[in-house]
């Protein structure tokens, strides 16, 4: 299969399956809030949120240690041990993450400081911390094996199994508190089977991983190994400060009302942020020809396609906008217009820097490092003072501001590569 020709599968797989998972989301929205309230659904998303907080600072991104020696050793039987080497530093790595959880509930708990967030619902949620990180290694052995439909295929069925759990629990269970608990507990076990699936699958495919060969290492280059997990730890711990702390500024100086009126503007802008994901998975691959080939039009080639990115953004939030009253009836909430704004904007600035990424690995990867720092020190501390100030309107002002300055510092940099290139 041509490049060319997987790129366009690719697209095609990741649009579809992103669209349905939109949709069940959305459903799920609906069913929460009707069936409870907005502020029950921030506590569930607050939930998945610790879940991801730790296994964001303490995991390394096992995929992309997955995609970079597999590929290396691809030729050769010991790439099955690298295989069996990253699955075997998730199970520990994933331990701790489980472990840090349950013995930091209850100030986890006092943190946040919420009726419905207890210490018996931080517990169930530690497990599953464990089994999204196992995810990792296992979708990154997928993506190195080019199976897309089969990574789309579990995707939209974990959603969907979800989904289908929180219908039974809202047919069974009237209390709020009960609703929490059992859902925690159905995660587990969707994580649990989810991950079975996985193993079965690889198990039965030996030209995906070899378990007889698991044990060959003979030609591994460990020092390049844990070198390149330590530098992915290092990267891990920068980049941590740029997720999931808006949710926890949210949550800590408004409410989980408001944290479920924030993931909510999220998750309505999705559709848009799914097009324009679709639109840059070509034009990374274009800016990385364009720095190996030392083009000059690199730049206009970026305007060019950021410009598409905020008129669709634009657009796209005019419609929310006018379809307000409908969205507000649907699902039982009250969208505050100008908050949802503010949301867009910040969310289109974060989609306006999707060149960065591959401009960083062909031109200089310490780039990645250095501003990951900046926007972790910006979020730690503007973001910071800003929520405690004025809120969740603080919060997305201060998204705003930090995603500008970071969009003009890249730009600064390509600026000085053209120089160069002249």
């Amino acid at each position: 299969m041509s490049l060319n020709s997987l790129i366009a599968r690719l697209k095609n797989i990741t649009l579809l399956s992103e669209l349905l998972i939109f949709i069940i989301n959305l459903a799920t929205v609906y069913l929460i809030t009707n069936y409870y309230s907005l502020e029950i659904y921030g506590v569930y998303i607050l939930l998945i949120t610790i879940a991801s907080i730790f296994t964001d600072i303490i995991g390394v991104r096992s995929n992309e240690l997955i995609l970079y020696f597999v590929n290396k050793y691809k030729n050769d039987d010991c790439k099955n041990g690298i295989v069996f080497i990253v699955f075997g530093t998730d199970l520990v790595v994933g331990t701790i993450i489980s472990i840090s959880i349950y013995f930091l509930s209850s100030q986890i708990c006092f943190f946040f400081h919420n009726q419905y967030l207890t210490v018996e619902l931080v517990n169930n949620i530690a497990l599953y911390a464990f089994f999204i990180y196992l995810k990792g290694s296992f979708l990154g052995l997928l993506q190195v094996n080019k199976l897309y439909f089969q990574i789309a295929a579990i995707k939209i069925l974990e959603s969907l199994l979800k989904f289908i759990s929180i219908i039974f629990l809202i047919y069974n269970l009237q209390n709020k508190m009960d609703f929490l608990f059992h859902n925690t507990l159905l995660l587990n076990i969707i994580s649990m089977m989810v991950i079975g699936f996985f193993i079965v699958f690889i198990l039965f495919n030996r030209n995906i991983f070899d378990i007889k060969k698991a044990f060959v290492f003979n030609k591994i280059n460990f020092k390049e190994f844990y070198s390149y997990v330590l530098n992915n730890f290092y990267s891990t711990i920068l980049k941590s400060g740029n997720r999931q702390i808006d949710s926890i500024l949210i949550t800590k100086f408004a409410s989980v009302y408001y944290l479920g009126m924030y993931d909510i503007s999220k998750k309505l802008l999705s559709p848009i942020s799914i097009i324009t994901n679709t639109i840059t998975i070509t034009h990374n691959i274009k800016i990385i020809e364009f720095i190996s080939q030392k083009q000059f039009i690199i730049k206009k080639f970026i305007n060019n396609t950021n410009n598409k990115i905020i008129f669709l953004f634009i657009f796209y939030t005019i419609l929310i906008v006018i379809f307000k009253s409908v969205i507000n009836k649907t699902l039982n909430v009250n969208l505050d217009l100008i908050f949802f704004v503010l949301v867009s904007i910040s969310v289109m600035f974060s989609q306006l820097m999707w060149w960065t990424r591959p401009f960083s690995i062909s031109h200089n990867i310490k780039l990645s490092i250095v501003f990951n720092f900046y926007s972790t020190f910006y979020s730690f501390t503007v973001l910071t003072f800003l929520s405690y100030l004025f809120g969740n309107f603080g919060l997305v002002i201060g998204l705003i501001f930090i995603r500008v300055i970071m969009l003009f510092l890249w730009n600064s940099e390509i600026d000085k590569y053209l120089k160069h290139v002249v």
